[in-house]
């Protein structure tokens, strides 16, 4: 039997695989055709091929070498594939050798002979480069914490892959024999990392890593600062919120309610602090799984006080003095160390200041003031940022000087039991100082036994007092003005009351004689003259008391 044998050697090259040796024999089975077995073989990349072509009935035949169903070379005219041009091969009348197999020597090679001006050829046998598998599906989804988890990995390559494995770090957790499947019901964190998928056939083994991420809500981690925090007027302060999440969580502020700032990493910085600023901070985290409250801080700016308040119904003065007191306001939230009281007179311009370093004093007198003058007062409250505005003006004039001129030429008329009528010369207020003010109005001072009753509220000259029966007055006129003290008095004019003066008071002046009593204790001593001269002198008494003293003139 005539045959052909193609024999392709083929040597391991840098690549895990066992040595791939096929020998293709072309069969003579029917005319001058050849049938090629094996018709396809695969070759490793960097391999050594040789092709040999043998007839036994003819050594030396001969041999024409075809690739890719065009004729390649003949050896009669040293002819060699276009693609090898610029490769070394050596060419024999029944070999060709491909010193490194590589992808573009991939085709359809055979070997014939020429008869009769036609070409006897095998059949094709396909060369093909092996190589390691790829892969066509390799999932490794993004999840959130709870759902499902499916991870798929399918290698591909024209040499079937032999076993496919997938590893979680150093474990593998899953294998198959051309692709594999890993499935969990509910992910976790824990869950998350590097994934690799290994696929290995004949040709080598590769792999390919992917991340798997597991996401999930913000949670709050710190808030720097916490609670309630100070800061002083005009400083800076800078809140700090973290979250952890995945993905990396972003970070609004809200200020009093409403969102002042979106998308930050974690901070929020308040510059200049004022009052304004006061009020509470809140941190909110946010990802595309959920969003969470942080913390909630309280600031407080530290600013000088509020003013004070006069109370002007408590203020109390002399002729050249006037003492001030006053209710604090807000501290600014900073402990008051005391006040400053300035003043001055209300026509003037310039200021008088007296600070006070205790914040327990809210009282303060002040004194060397001038009589019957106006004067302007204001306090203003220090703490440890500063000095505060000052709290609206208190007018509020002195005491006049008491009145050097009263009333005088003081008669009384129109006597009854139970009333007076009293007349004087007003005061001639062109004898009075300035500091002296003005008459206001005319009090009545009566004098009963020692005791002082005053009657007032006249602004003329003359008015009518109210008296009781039977009783002896001596009264007196006073001038007042807007001060404390009254003019001096004018002339006493005294008078008695008509009626019986014995309504049960023993307060009577004495004038209107013994008492039953002394008369009945004289009488016992056996004085009977006497007690006859005691009797006259009582009723020439009471006849005196009852005579008016005075007329109008």
């Amino acid at each position: 039997m005539n045959f052909l044998r193609f024999l392709i050697l083929t040597s391991l090259c840098d690549v895990a695989v066992a040595v791939v040796k096929e020998t293709f024999v072309f069969e003579r089975n029917h005319g001058d055709g050849f049938d090629a077995y094996p018709t396809s073989s695969f070759v490793v990349v960097g391999s050594r091929v040789t092709l040999v072509c043998n007839r036994t009935t003819e050594p030396s035949f001969q041999a024409i070498w075809l690739y890719r169903d065009s004729e390649a070379t003949r050896q009669s005219e040293k002819n060699i594939p276009r693609a090898f041009n610029d490769r070394e091969f050596n060419v024999s009348a029944q070999s060709l050798t491909i010193p490194r197999f590589e992808s573009i020597y991939e085709g359809t090679y055979g070997c014939g002979r020429v008869q009769g001006g036609q070409i006897l050829d095998s059949g094709f046998a396909l060369l093909q480069l092996a190589v390691a598998p790829n892969f066509t599906v390799y999932d490794v989804p993004t999840v959130n914490v709870s759902d499902s988890l499916t991870i798929r990995c399918v290698p591909s390559s024209r040499l079937p892959p032999t076993r496919v494995s997938l590893w979680r770090e150093s474990v593998e957790i899953a294998r198959g024999s051309t692709n594999v499947t890993y499935a969990k019901a509910t992910a976790s964190r824990a869950d998350s990392g590097a994934y690799t998928c290994v696929a290995t056939n004949l040709a080598g083994t590769r792999n390919q890593t992917k991340f798997l991420t597991v996401q999930y809500s913000p949670e709050f981690r710190s808030a720097s600062p916490t609670g309630l925090s100070y800061v002083n007027r005009g400083s800076s302060i800078r809140f700090s919120c973290l979250f952890d999440g995945v993905p990396r969580p972003l970070v609004d502020w809200y200020f009093n309610g409403a969102k002042v700032s979106a998308n930050s990493s974690s901070n929020y910085d308040v510059i200049a602090a004022d009052r304004a600023n006061d009020g509470e901070y809140r941190c909110q985290g946010r990802n595309l799984v959920g969003t969470t409250d942080g913390a909630v801080v309280t600031l407080k700016v530290r600013v000088s006080p509020d003013p004070p308040t006069i109370s002007a119904k408590s203020v109390q003065k002399t002729r050249t003095s006037l003492t001030l007191t006053w209710s604090k306001g807000h501290d600014g939230f900073s402990e008051i160390t005391g006040y400053v009281v300035r003043y001055k007179e209300a026509a003037e311009s310039t200021w008088s200041t007296k600070p006070l370093n205790s914040s327990a004093e809210t009282t303060y007198t002040v004194t060397g003031l001038k009589a019957f003058t106006e004067y302007e007062f204001q306090v203003a409250a220090r703490n440890g940022i500063g000095i505060s505005d000052y709290s609206g003006v208190l007018r509020e004039a002195t005491y006049p000087l008491a009145l050097s001129v009263g009333p005088t030429d003081l008669k009384y008329d129109n006597l009854s039991s139970t009333s007076v009528d009293l007349k004087w010369t007003a005061v001639n207020t062109s004898r009075l100082s300035p500091s002296e003010g003005s008459v206001m109005y005319y009090e009545a001072s009566l004098e009963l036994n020692g005791n002082v009753l005053t009657q007032s509220g006249s602004s003329a000259n003359y008015m009518r007092v109210n008296i009781s029966p039977g009783r002896r007055y001596t009264v007196r006129v006073y001038a007042r003005n807007s001060g404390p003290d009254r003019s001096p008095p004018s002339n006493p004019v005294t008078f008695d009351t008509e009626g019986d003066g014995n309504d049960g008071d023993d307060d009577d002046d004495g004038s209107s004689g013994l008492s039953v009593g002394a008369i009945v204790g004289i009488a016992a001593g056996g004085g009977v003259l006497l007690i006859v001269l005691i009797v006259v002198l009582s009723c020439c008494c009471c006849c005196c008391r009852s005579k008016s003293q005075n007329d109008f003139v």
